[in-house]
């Protein structure tokens, strides 16, 4: 790469061969020329001058190779030289027509500066021989002659040299500007083909993260399918042993002379610690499905508004024996106008009751203060102790499930270590916010925080109501009327009325309407519309008719159709009289013996739990000591005393090994023997709870579904169909 004009022109310049090669040319000619043309005397003089036209062009030749500026500078003086020797020696004043060449050829061999000194060394030469008289009179008009020639062509090549000198520097400057503009272009490309390689590699391993992510949602999917089937299973082995426990302690406390004497009291009051575990066993396994379902997004808040200091205070009257045996203060600092708040009243009302005994439980000495302010749109309940703290680093981790402080005195005093998990997830659940101000030795103060009302949904802008000549006047009184939220309404048409205990849980984010006839949801629609229409029909096959039906009246809200059998259905339909869920208690038999609606005599029992059996057959003949209990241990045994013994009735677990209650019950219902006998199921498995689903839901509208919305139904439903169950929108419609 060059680097400057100079470097360019030093490599742009005329070697000195191409002068040599034309010094013997001319030298051949002039001995041609002298042998043919010339008189001897004359011949001599000529063939001198080749000689030294020769030599010259040898010594040039030579030192060209060796050394170019040199070679050329002595090329030049001798061309000079040579040039006015022919003249003055040989007397050919035709030479004078060649008296510009040597400033052609030195600034083509060496450049401005030696042109001008060629011209000026060869006026000088040209004024030697005018003044001397060497070139003689018939040369005087050639002198005049050379001389302008001379400086003419200096001056045209100055003028050429000048403007090639302004385009050559031109040149290298863009041709320099275009290289280095070609090496950014090309570093520019290779670090645009790094990018694209990283792209590529970035693309890969996104693709790669893609689906590890979407094997890790179907993992997360499946275990939290897994974690509902485990809580699930769990409820129900906890319930069977607390349904011996609670129901034995019943009888103990309800009929003690079935044991033939009086029962100390020191027996009793131990009895009464174990009711007490029992029920906190009971109260653990409701918080572990609690837990369970807010962190799946299951669980719906009923929320209304409500007084809190009632809340509050019923939670105190709850602990208040333990802070009387304690001896301990308590101080209620609640507003007289502590404003309603809109929440789920029983899911506070654990937080309140869960802080309160906890504070009650932990403390020893000094005193507890419940505080309950209003502060802007918030309200915030404190629950302050002097007990002994808890240390900073369990402060952030408390709050976690089954965790509590390593202080020794809050390992002594028992707890599951749900109560605050579970606290907090109803609070935010609330959008709320709780936390925790502890000092070791001070004591401890929770608090949380609620909005008093809930967000307001947005409404349409005012403006397109007023006009021109509106006058604005503030209103000197506001209402204080408690903001209402807007939730969308859904009328629901069910026979049956099932439907409406399924969905009355999520009456916090829908106003339901329930109606029992087709004439009942025209006339509400009349008086007030609404969002939708769901009907329920009594068996799949009635679904579609249904709809049919209601169309012809309801021609302008979209009407859902599905069939959503009631859990007792399945129960009924298997052959069963009714379903208790346990644990129950002796009323409850009492109640399902007086149901048979006859007299009952002989009583079956069929559970694969020995204690069970023992503890049903005692409720059973307290009930009714001329009662004949019979057990069996599995499926297939009570399957053959039923059909042996002809029992009146038939108490039926479900969870059997070799043969469930939903089995026998079948194979009961094909023996015309035993097929009239009454069966009630009693098994901890709670089909209201259990997941009721429909298989089939029917769309229904006035206008009907155009070729756009039937693909936009088709898509969101497929979403919907396959995302997992979360928590309804509170901002629907």
């Amino acid at each position: 790469m060059l680097s400057s004009s100079r470097d360019f022109k030093d490599d742009s310049y005329m070697s000195a061969k191409w002068l040599c090669v034309g010094l013997v040319l001319c030298a051949v000619v002039l001995v041609y020329r002298g042998d043919v043309y010339l008189r001897s005397a004359e011949r001599l003089a000529v063939l001198r001058y080749a000689i030294l036209l020769l030599g010259v062009a040898g010594v040039a030749w030579q030192w060209e190779t060796r050394q170019p500026l040199a070679g050329r500078w002595f090329m030049l003086v001798a061309t000079i030289g040579l040039l006015y020797l022919g003249v003055g020696w040989l007397g050919i004043a035709g030479l004078w027509l060649l008296v510009t060449l040597p400033v052609v050829l030195a600034m083509g061999m060496l450049g401005v500066g030696a042109a001008g000194f060629s011209a000026l060394l060869s006026s000088l030469l040209v004024g030697w021989f005018w003044w001397t008289g060497g070139v003689g009179a018939h040369s005087a008009d050639w002198i005049g002659l050379a001389l302008v020639s001379l400086w003419s062509t200096f001056g045209i090549v100055y003028y050429l040299h000048r403007r090639s000198d302004e385009t050559l520097r031109w040149s290298l400057r863009y041709s320099q500007q275009a290289r280095h503009q070609i090496e950014e272009n090309r570093q520019a490309s290779a670090g645009l083909k790094e990018i694209q390689e990283d792209l590529l590699v970035a693309n890969r391993t996104l693709a790669l993260l893609n689906e590890r992510l979407a094997a890790m949602r179907l993992v997360a999917e499946e275990a939290e399918k897994t974690k509902a089937a485990f809580v699930a299973k769990i409820s129900h082995e906890f319930r069977t042993p607390l349904n011996m426990i609670i129901g034995l302690i019943d009888s103990l406390s309800n009929a003690p002379e079935a044991y033939g004497q009086r029962l100390p009291a020191a027996l009793l009051n131990d009895l009464e610690i174990v009711r007490r575990n029992g029920e906190h066993l009971t109260s653990m396994i409701n918080d572990v499905l609690a837990l369970s379902q807010a962190e799946a997004g299951q669980m719906v808040l009923h929320r209304e508004w409500v007084d809190l200091r009632e809340d509050m205070e019923k939670s105190i009257t709850v602990v208040r024996p333990l802070l009387d045996k304690k001896q301990l203060a308590l101080q209620m600092v609640v507003p007289e106008d502590l404003p309603l708040v809109y929440c789920d009243r029983t899911r506070i009302r654990q937080v309140i009751l869960n802080l309160v005994s906890n504070a009650a439980r932990f403390t020893d000495a000094g005193g507890i203060t419940v505080q309950a302010e209003a502060k802007g749109s918030d309200l915030i309940i404190s629950v302050a102790d002097t007990g002994p703290g808890i240390v900073p680093e369990d402060v952030e981790r408390i709050f976690e499930p089954f965790q509590q402080s390593t202080g020794g005195v809050w390992r002594d005093r028992g707890g599951s270590g749900l109560g605050l998990s579970v606290s907090k997830q109803f609070i935010e659940l609330h959008s709320g916010r709780i936390w925790l101000e502890s000092a070791v030795g001070v004591g401890s103060t929770f608090s949380f925080r609620l909005p008093i009302s809930p967000p307001l949904t947005v409404s349409p802008s005012p403006e397109r109501h007023i006009g021109e000549d509106w006058v604005f006047r503030e209103r000197s009184q506001w209402s204080k009327t408690p903001h209402l939220p807007h939730l969308p309404r859904i009328i629901l048409w069910d026979e049956s009325g099932f439907v409406h205990t399924l969905l009355k849980q999520y009456s916090g984010v829908v106003d339901f309407v329930d109606l029992n006839s087709l004439g009942q949801v025209v006339a509400e629609l009349e008086r007030c519309p609404a969002h939708a229409v769901i009907c329920n029909g009594t068996s799949p096959n009635q679904v579609g008719p249904l709809l049919a039906q209601a169309r012809t009246l309801i021609p302008d809200t979209p009407l859902l159709g599905c069939y959503l059998p009631p859990p007792i259905d399945r129960a009924l339909a298997a052959g069963a009289i009714d379903f208790l869920t346990k644990p129950i208690t002796q009323t409850d038999l009492q109640e399902a013996l007086q149901m048979v609606g006859r007299g009952v005599r002989r009583v079956l029992i069929v559970d694969d739990d020995p204690d069970i059996c023992l503890l049903y057959s005692r409720m059973l003949r307290q009930c009714d000591k001329n009662l004949v209990v019979e057990t069996a241990a599995n499926g297939s045994e009570g399957l053959e005393k039923v059909r042996q013994s002809l029992p009146d009735l038939v108490l039926l677990d479900l969870v059997m090994p070799d043969m469930d209650g939903w089995q026998l019950l079948a194979l009961k219902n094909r023996d015309e023997t035993i097929q009239a006998i009454p069966v009630i199921i009693i098994s901890a498995e709670d089909l209201v709870t259990q997941s009721i689903r429909s298989d089939a839901l029917l769309l229904s509208t006035g206008q009907g579904i155009s070729i756009n919305q039937l693909l936009h139904s088709a898509l969101w439903f497929s979403r919907l169909v396959f995302e997992p169950a979360r928590e309804l929108d509170p901002g629907f419609g």
